[in-house]
């Protein structure tokens, strides 16, 4: 598995939708996105732009705060880890050097000045300097400024253009230079402990999980329940846990930063840090046996926010050959009806003589898209005919519902019981001719799983190939927050013929979700609510990349 810095075309200042970055980003030749999720903190009231570091295959985007340097990065040898990345450059002006202290930034440091390119974006660059009460701005191209000193100017600069702004000493710096004087500047990147910066990185916030311990945040402004994205790594840095946690909903109230550390460090992360939260909080993930990445939580704000940056999760193509299905209910279950105040009902729970409409996702041993019809059988009661239409006994029981062809099959399990008369069924299902009733749901809302097949999974082709979908959830305890955990991603280092894991149920997320911040400037949350949700179940996937 790769994870690369994913960001808009239009400059790190532009804002977009998690699935919108996405879909607007090539994964390369020979490989497909799995999933994708929200990045850093940023400024959400003024410029848009990120408020830590951004590097895109080895090439600064923005630089960051001074305040705000913490970062997780991936090397080249796909090695993740958390790290402390600052910014350094110079600027040489005909009066001599002086720092450059910004590159694309939110802000121009007092005093200081920063330089904006084409990568910056269309924002605003008046809003960087923090109202200061002296600010200027020059163009520089091709090594001279173009004009003299303005003020700060609109618009996106074009390529092979500088914009140099200044606050304070630095607004009088630029005033002094006439147009046509040479002007040049050097940065980078710079690590806290002296390593080579990371080929891609995106700014965090706190630390979660430091050295194996979780961290305790308790009293701190920041530690209230709320949605949250959070990753971690292993020891190596070669196992990347990534979590979201549902928030400011009846059935999902969030977390709190020390609760997430504590999900973390379960997990098996080493060292794990928070990420943008709130409404920011968002996680995709592609369906087994397509090319479609879907939304797995619910965002607090009832649709996805637009974000600068995240981080985008890729893997080789598969064979395309035939390995097996992801079998589930034709509904979505977080759009079925339910009587629970969770979201989400429960289409995989068929009532006595109603019918429920099956799907068969054939993919590869990547979980890629495969092509084949399957042929449907069922153990446990009940029928099922060629298309997938499963009819439920009239006694109760638990019918295991399988698509086959050759050796690839799926399968999943339909229980059945006895109607309520308080409810009626849910859409999608047809009536017999006596039709029960459907009874309201009694238990939270859960993705369907795809059941355990009574033989062995279809088994990887080569050791090193990355399989980018979790395995069937088992469900566990976790603090009062609906959880999405997704992409444990394993070292490549897995010995041959080590099977890869099952592919997900339909449309999950691989389980549980987790976090935000609640800065007063909305970098990017509210404050949560004063009550907290009732403890729910979250699913636990193993490790499902390699």
């Amino acid at each position: 598995m790769r994870a690369e810095y994913l960001g808009s075309k239009a400059g790190v200042s532009a804002r977009e939708t998690v699935s919108a970055l996405a879909a607007g980003q090539d994964p390369g030749t020979g490989r497909r996105t799995v999933a994708a999720l929200n990045g850093d903190f940023f400024d959400i009231n003024e410029t848009g732009a990120p408020e830590g570091s951004g590097l895109h295959d080895g090439t600064l985007l923005n630089s960051p705060r001074p305040t705000h340097t913490r970062a997780i990065g991936f090397d080249a040898a796909r090695a993740g880890r958390v790290l402390d990345l600052a910014f350094e450059g110079t600027l040489s002006l005909p009066s001599g050097e002086r720092p450059l202290a910004a590159l694309n930034a939110a802000d121009v440091p007092a005093d200081g000045i920063g330089a904006y390119t084409a990568a910056w974006g269309g924002a605003d660059r008046a809003l960087t300097v923090n109202s200061a009460a002296d600010s200027a701005e020059v163009t520089v191209v091709k090594g001279r400024t173009t004009d003299t000193a303005h003020a700060p100017g609109k618009g996106r600069p074009p390529a092979g253009a500088t914009a140099l702004v200044g606050a304070g000493k630095g607004a009088a710096a630029l005033r002094a230079l006439p147009e046509g004087a040479p002007v040049s500047w050097a940065y980078h990147p710079r690590t806290g402990d002296g390593s080579a910066p990371p080929r891609e990185a995106i700014g965090a916030n706190e630390y979660l999980v430091t050295d194996g311990r979780p961290v305790d945040h308790t009293g701190e402004g920041n530690d209230a329940a709320a949605p949250r994205t959070a990753v971690g790594f292993s020891r190596d840095g070669r196992t990347l846990h990534v979590v979201t946690v549902d928030g400011r909903q009846a059935d999902s109230g969030g977390v709190t930063l020390t609760e997430l550390g504590l999900m973390l460090k379960k997990e098996g992360a080493y060292n794990a840090v928070n990420l943008d939260g709130g409404g920011s909080s968002t996680l995709l993930a592609r369906t087994p046996g397509t090319d479609t990445l879907q939304v797995g939580n619910q965002p607090s704000d009832g649709t996805e926010r637009p974000v600068p940056n995240g981080l985008i999760l890729t893997a080789p193509d598969g064979s395309g050959r035939l390995t097996g299905y992801r079998v589930g209910t034709a509904m979505d279950p977080l759009g079925a009806p339910t009587a629970d105040p969770v979201t989400g009902g429960h289409p995989d729970r068929v009532f006595p003589g109603l019918h429920r409409a099956l799907t068969a996702g054939g993919h590869d041993e990547t979980y890629g898209p495969a092509p084949g019809t399957p042929a449907w059988t069922v153990r446990g009661g009940g029928t099922v005919d060629r298309h997938g239409r499963y009819t439920a006994p009239r006694a109760r029981g638990t019918a295991e519902v399988t698509a086959r062809r050759g050796a690839a099959w799926g399968s999943t399990k339909l229980p059945s019981s006895a109607p309520s008369t308080a409810s009626t069924p849910a859409p999608g299902a047809s009536r017999s001719p006596t039709p029960p009733r459907a009874p309201a749901s009694a238990s939270p809302a859960s993705m369907p799983r795809a059941a355990a097949p009574p033989s062995s999974p279809p088994t990887s082709g080569s050791p090193t190939t990355t399989t980018c979908s979790p395995s069937p959830p088992t469900p566990t305890d976790s603090p009062s927050g609906r959880a999405r955990r997704a992409w444990r991603a394993p070292s490549p280092r897995r010995s041959p013929g080590t099977p890869p894991p099952s592919p997900s149920p339909p449309g999950s997320p691989t389980g549980p979700s987790p976090a935000s911040t609640t800065r007063p400037t909305g970098r990017s949350a509210r404050p949560a609510p004063p009550v907290r949700s009732p403890p729910f179940r979250t699913a636990t996937t193993a490790p499902g990349c390699a």
